[in-house]
């Protein structure tokens, strides 16, 4: 989405005068929509038709994700080029199941052979314990409004856990002094703890795990997806790039895409070898390496309910915000605020989570492989309309190990060179952050791509008339 925003494609007018006034791509692709609904091949050749008669790079991209969705990565590669792509996700990435299935990319395979990179369970909380987060989670819950949701910036919370498998280290954590802070969410995680120390016994720093980052989304809409990207210690760059030990999803319905999961590292500076996906299904739980690229590839499957999920970032090692006043700003890692939300996340009564873990393990897809593919260039020139910002980084203008090594660090002489350069005096900074939590108002709003183009377009509508009545 702010890829978008800066592309100028969702701000009017998308112009491109063709002796009828501005072109407007955005409400040319919603009529298309409205009424080819259901039939891909017709959808697909008129949008082709008016992104080269309008020399329109959005309607290049929506064109290519429609023939991707089908397989046809040769037709999607026609236009794509020429919008400046030069990489992409391979095609089944974003088919739809029952495209998918005849790739023999469908689900079918226990991720047991992927042990330390991947693999996801059913059933996984009890009901009651369920039940409880889905009414924290409800479409009116106050956790919404308090997060002015949906929003393009990105936000989290950390909640503190008593992991008694550590190896090693100062008082454990379960004699210190606990901070109420969302304690639903830490029974949670403290209830899965066991499960994913055991699934992801080899990775490094499995033992040390003392926290949990927890965010949720409601996504909806037919173009709902996630960009590719990093868990990251985010208010630790560049000085470190940090992850954390295991990130999991938990799905509340079978709404929306899968996701997918690649064993690209932020820590390497190769590309992917190979890529799984995990359909949403309710109760399930998907956990992965937490160094690894993921994201959600819209398929054009249209959801009836949005996408609900929560995600948690199992840490052993990360750089904490203070708590946030209503309306914000918002960061990652913060501590839990004083607001009417957190009431609906109060810990539940212990026999609630009497139900022994669950170990039935949930399919996921055959594995993908290789990850991504070069675009096929085209013998046509590049449009030359404005440069056109790929939304969603499942399709690049750049080599995709790119997307981990521009996170890593500048050397620290290089920094004291440019410092001396600009006449200003370099500061040695520490990301852990002893002397106590980052404030907010020190926190860089960190811009996100997460939301769906219709949700978006909501954003900047209420933006406008924020603007209108001040």
């Amino acid at each position: 989405a702010e890829a978008a925003l800066k592309a100028g494609i969702v701000d009017p007018p998308m112009s491109q005068h063709c002796g009828r006034g501005p072109f407007n791509a955005e409400a040319a692709l919603k009529a298309l929509r409205e009424k080819h609904q259901g039939d891909d091949e017709k959808l697909a050749q008129q949008i082709k038709k008016l992104a080269l008669a309008n020399d329109d790079p959005f309607l290049m991209y929506e064109y290519g994700m429609v023939k991707l969705r089908h397989g046809d990565g040769a037709s999607a590669d026609k236009l794509l080029s020429r919008m400046g792509a030069t990489y992409r996700l391979r095609a089944p990435c974003f088919m739809p199941p029952l495209y998918r299935s005849a790739f023999k990319h469908g689900p079918g395979m226990a991720a047991s052979r992927y042990r330390n990179q991947v693999a996801a369970f059913d059933d996984v909380l009890p009901e009651a314990v369920l039940g409880a987060l889905e009414k924290a989670f409800q479409p009116t819950a106050a956790f919404w409004s308090f997060h002015n949701y949906p929003t393009d910036k990105f936000f989290s919370y950390n909640v503190s856990l008593d992991n008694v498998g550590r190896s090693g280290g100062d008082e454990p954590a379960a004699k210190k002094p606990r901070v109420a802070q969302a304690e639903l969410i830490r029974q949670i995680a403290q209830y899965l703890l066991p499960l994913v120390t055991g699934e992801m016994k080899e990775l490094d720093k499995i033992n040390d795990i003392q926290s949990v980052e927890w965010w949720a989304h409601a996504r909806e809409g037919v173009s709902v997806g996630h960009q590719m990207h990093f868990d990251l210690d985010e208010l630790a760059l560049p000085d470190a790039v940090r992850h954390p030990v295991v990130s999991c999803v938990l799905y509340f319905d079978s709404e929306g895409p899968p996701t997918l999961v690649t064993n690209q590292s932020v820590n390497s500076e190769l590309e992917a070898s190979v890529a799984w996906q995990c359909e949403p299904k309710r109760n399930r739980l998907l956990m992965f390496n937490g160094r690894n690229l993921h994201g959600v590839v819209p398929n054009g499957v249209i959801s009836s309910q949005p996408r609900l999920t929560l995600m948690m970032g199992f840490w052993s090692n990360v750089t904490k915000s203070a708590a946030p006043a209503a309306g914000g700003p918002f960061g990652p890692n913060m501590g839990i605020p004083t607001a009417d939300w957190v009431k609906q996340f109060d810990a539940l009564d212990t026999s609630a989570f009497d139900k022994p873990l669950t170990t039935t393990e949930a399919l996921i897809s055959y594995p993908i492989r290789p990850v991504w593919r070069k675009v096929t260039e085209t013998t046509k020139p590049p449009s030359k309309r404005h440069p056109f910002s790929l939304i969603g980084g499942w399709i690049l203008s750049h080599h995709p190990a790119e997307l981990q090594t521009k996170l890593r660090r500048v050397p620290a002489d290089q920094q004291a060179e440019a410092a001396a350069e600009s006449g200003e005096e370099s500061s040695e900074t520490d990301p852990e952050q002893e002397s106590g939590d980052v404030e907010l108002d020190e926190v860089p709003q960190i811009e996100v791509g997460e939301v769906s183009m219709e949700e978006f377009l909501k954003l900047r509508e209420a933006s406008q008339n924020k603007s209108v009545a001040s």
